[in-house]
């Protein structure tokens, strides 16, 4: 490992992941919230349920794509950089 990943205490691939996850998790928690809490609710499905259960499925659809893709990314890129040295 170079000194100044040292120094820093994280990697590029690291930085490039979480800046990923961020761009693609900001715009999918946005839709979320957008769908939770102004869509209509079914006929056949029970309306009030409380706040709580909608704030929750905003947040797991976020992980369920921010996660994977930032740790994908920082895989990737951590794996280009080795491969370079």
């Amino acid at each position: 490992m170079a000194d100044h990943e040292e120094l820093r205490g994280t990697t590029l691939g690291g930085v490039i992941g979480c800046l990923t996850a961020f761009v693609f998790g900001m715009p999918t928690f946005m839709v979320a919230m957008i769908w939770a809490f102004f869509g209509d609710c079914l006929d056949s499905e029970e309306c009030h349920r409380g706040e709580g259960w909608r704030f929750l499925v905003v947040i797991l659809l976020t992980m369920a794509v921010a996660i994977p893709v930032g740790v994908l990314v920082r895989q990737l890129v951590n794996w280009m950089v080795r491969r370079k040295a």
